[in-house]
C-alpha cells in the first residue's frame, strides 16, 4: 500500500511538473508576442489615413502632455489606430463571428449570399417624427405662400429587400411611408419602391448604382413635370478604382468588389457645380469629381459627396425651371440624371447645414422642391439639424 501511494504521488508531481512546463511555455510565447507587437507599434510609420476605414488615424502623440488627464485616452486612441495587422485582425473577428460562431450580424451588419446589409432596426417612431417636423419647419419658415411646388418621396434602404427573403427582422416599411405621408400630408408622394430591386444597389455598401435608377430619375421628372434625357444619350464611364463599400470597410472584408459605374453626356459635360463650404464660401466643382474618388470613399465622386449646400448648373437647359432638392446621400447620384431638366438644381442637406441658415442662401419663388430621404435617415434623423 505505501508503494501504491508513493508511486500515486509521484504520477502527480511528474503531471504538475508537466503541466507548469506547458504553461510557462505558453506564457513564454505570449510575452515575446506582445513585446514583439508592442515594439512593432511604436517602430512602423505611423499612418496618418486609413483608405480601407476612409478615416485620418490617430498618430501623433504629443508626450508634453503626458500628465494631462486627457494623455491616457490619446495614448489608447493612438494604439488602437496604430496597432501593427490591425486591418487582418479585423478582417478575422468578422469572418470568426461570422462564420465560425454563426452570429447573424456583426456591429449591426450583416452579410448574406454576397450582399452585405445593416440591420435597420427596430423602428424609431421618435426618429420619423423628428424628420416630419423637420420638414414642416422649413415648409412654414422658407416655402409657404411661393409659388414653389413641393413633393416628397422615400428611398428603400437595401435591407428592405434582403429581409423579406433572409428572415432578418425589419422596419415596417409600408407603415413608415404612411405614416411620414400622413404627417405631411400636403405634398403629393412619389413612391419608388416599385422601381427598385436588390440589384439596383451596390453589394457591399448602401447606396444605389446609378446606372440602374434612370427609371427613378424618369418617375421624378415626370411628376414634377420636367423632361429629362432618355437612357440612349449617356454613356457608361467605370470609376478605374476597385469599390469596397461600406459594410465591408467597416467589418474589414475583403469580399468581391463592386464596379462603380457613372454616366455621362452632352448635357453633363457642360453642367458644372457650385459648392459651399461650411463657412457659406462658394467653390467651383464638377459633377463628377472622379479626383476625389481616388483619395477617399468612391461614391464621394458624385458632385463631391454630401455637402450642406451644392448648386448645379445646366448652362444649356431648354427650360428655365428650377429644382431644390432636400436630400442625404442617395441625392448626390442621382442628382445627374435630373439635371437635363433643369436650368439650376440646389442640393441641401440638413445634416451639414442647419435648417435656421436656409436664408441666407435661398430664394423660394416659383422652384420644384422634392424632399427625398432614404429609410436609412429616417430611421436615424437626429443627424438633421
Amino acid at each position: 500500500m505505501k508503494q501504491r501511494v508513493h508511486a500515486y504521488c509521484q504520477n502527480i508531481k511528474n503531471a504538475l511538473r508537466g503541466l507548469h512546463s506547458r504553461e510557462g511555455a505558453v506564457v513564454l510565447v505570449v510575452g515575446l508576442l506582445l513585446v514583439v507587437l508592442a515594439a512593432a507599434t511604436w517602430l512602423h510609420q505611423p499612418q496618418s489615413y486609413s483608405p480601407v476605414e476612409n478615416r485620418g488615424m490617430a498618430w501623433f502623440l504629443d508626450w508634453s502632455n503626458v500628465t494631462k488627464a486627457h494623455f491616457s485616452e490619446d495614448f489608447e486612441t493612438h494604439i488602437q489606430d496604430q496597432f501593427p495587422l490591425r486591418n487582418q485582425f479585423r478582417q478575422g473577428k468578422a469572418l470568426v463571428d461570422l462564420y465560425a460562431l454563426g452570429r447573424r450580424d456583426v456591429d449591426g451588419v450583416y452579410e448574406t449570399g454576397g450582399w452585405m446589409a445593416e440591420l435597420e432596426y427596430p423602428q424609431r417612431t421618435g426618429m420619423l417624427d423628428h424628420v416630419a417636423q423637420k420638414i414642416q419647419w422649413v415648409y412654414d419658415h422658407y416655402l409657404a405662400g411661393t409659388d414653389a411646388t413641393c413633393y416628397l418621396s422615400v428611398v428603400p434602404d437595401k435591407h428592405y429587400y434582403l429581409s423579406q427573403t433572409n428572415g432578418y427582422p425589419a422596419l415596417d416599411y409600408d407603415g413608415l411611408i404612411r405614416s411620414l405621408r400622413a404627417q405631411i400630408p400636403a405634398m403629393p408622394y412619389i413612391d419608388l419602391t416599385d422601381l427598385l430591386s436588390l440589384d439596383d444597389y451596390y453589394r457591399t455598401d448602401s447606396h444605389w448604382r446609378q446606372e440602374k435608377i434612370l427609371p427613378v430619375a424618369q418617375r421624378l421628372a415626370e411628376t414634377m413635370g420636367a423632361s429629362i434625357d432618355g437612357p440612349e444619350v449617356y454613356a457608361p464611364q467605370r470609376f478605374n478604382r476597385a469599390f469596397v463599400g461600406r459594410y465591408a470597410v467597416q467589418l474589414g472584408l475583403t469580399m468581391e468588389h463592386d464596379t462603380l459605374t457613372y454616366l455621362t453626356s452632352p448635357t453633363l459635360h457642360q453642367c458644372y457645380t457650385v459648392v459651399y463650404d461650411q463657412m457659406g464660401r462658394p467653390q467651383r466643382g464638377k459633377v463628377y469629381e472622379v479626383a476625389y474618388g481616388h483619395k477617399n470613399y468612391p461614391y464621394v465622386m458624385f458632385l463631391s459627396g454630401s455637402k450642406g449646400l451644392i448648386q448645379l448648373t445646366n448652362l444649356k437647359a431648354p427650360s428655365d425651371k428650377n429644382l431644390i432638392l432636400f436630400r442625404d446621400s442617395f441625392g448626390s447620384s442621382l442628382t445627374p440624371l435630373l439635371a437635363s431638366g433643369y436650368r439650376t438644381i440646389t442640393l441641401v442637406d440638413l445634416r451639414y447645414i442647419t435648417s435656421a441658415e436656409l436664408g441666407k442662401y435661398l430664394e423660394v419663388t416659383d422652384q420644384d422642391v422634392l424632399f427625398l430621404y432614404s429609410t436609412l435617415l429616417l430611421n436615424n434623423s437626429m443627424a438633421m439639424r
